[in-house]
């Protein structure tokens, strides 16, 4: 009784009985039946095997949905992409300006979350986090927008040098992106690549706003995310909101702990359950993946 602090009154009691709390994914697009849910809120699909490997190119419907956070509702005419960072101009973009002032270009390409085919570590070395990837996070799709490289140049960066090997990067070492995708709390999703494949000239890094000819869907993106081929899926940010050039790699803690890759004699249990882990800064963030095999007819159990 005597930390009491106030009664409530009938009213508010009942008002309190009545509240619902909001949900953070109630405006998500529907999915695919085919799509096999490994989480639920946030959303985290693979398509069945046989459909995977029906075409090459994955249909938009079909291809591996990984997200962290809510989907955010962005309307097209209010979307605004904010370029900004060390020795370059400020800059902010209207989708209409991503299509009308650089040339499109298109690139075919697949993504791959960096945790595809973790059920595969249920043996000797467990691994309990989520989601729970079977062999079906990757797919196939052509990408259209505009080179990274493209916007970079016009905002004042000397791409064409430093591709070249002409210029030292000095302090534009890095590219990071942050999202329009937000926690409860407001916190975004965030990553980056090395500034050396965005400025690449054959790395066909892209800004893109289209998927196999057709605008973004909102699971994937809408209405512009960033496009790396060879990197892992967590790199290639969706729903870009700004692109910052800085001289180091995002702070955020998706690319800062969620992924990392440690050497075989590391376990999660004994070296990384705490935080912060003892020995993060001994693993290498993740980007490239390393080229990967599977037999997919018959399936896997059949």
């Amino acid at each position: 009784e005597k930390y009491r602090v106030a009664n409530l009154s009938p009213e508010d009691a009942k008002k309190a009985a009545d509240f619902e709390f909001a949900d953070m994914f109630e405006s998500d697009p529907i999915r695919d039946p085919n799509l096999l849910g490994c989480t639920m809120k946030p959303f985290n699909g693979e398509p069945r095997l046989d459909l995977l490997t029906k075409d090459y190119i994955t249909p938009n419907e079909l291809f591996y949905t990984r997200n962290h956070l809510a989907i955010p509702d962005i309307d097209p005419d209010e979307y605004v992409l904010v370029v900004k960072g060390k020795g370059i101009k400020k800059h902010k973009f209207t989708l209409n300006d991503l299509k009308t002032m650089f040339p499109k270009h298109e690139v075919t390409t697949t993504l791959q979350c960096a945790g595809n085919r973790r059920e595969d570590m249920h043996g000797d070395r467990k691994l309990f986090l989520a989601p729970h990837w079977v062999v079906g996070a990757m797919s196939t799709a052509k990408w259209g927008g505009v080179k990274m490289r493209d916007v970079l140049r016009h905002c004042g960066m000397e791409v064409d040098a430093m591709s070249l090997g002409e210029k030292d990067f000095g302090e534009q070492l890095h590219l990071q992106f942050l999202g329009h995708d937000i926690d409860e709390t407001g916190f975004c999703y965030g990553s980056g690549i090395p500034m050396d494949k965005a400025v690449d000239a054959l790395g066909e890094a892209i800004f893109a706003y289209e998927m196999n000819g057709d605008p973004l869907p909102r699971d994937h993106g809408f209405p512009v995310r960033a496009i790396v081929p060879g990197h892992t899926g967590n790199c290639q940010c969706k729903w870009l909101r700004k692109v910052i050039v800085s001289d180091h790699e995002s702070q955020k803690p998706w690319q800062q702990k969620s992924y990392r890759g440690f050497a075989p004699d590391i376990s999660f249990e004994e070296h990384l359950s705490s935080w912060p882990p003892p020995r993060l800064d001994q693993a290498p963030i993740v980007h490239e993946m390393p080229v990967q095999s599977l037999v997919c007819n018959p399936p896997q159990n059949s």
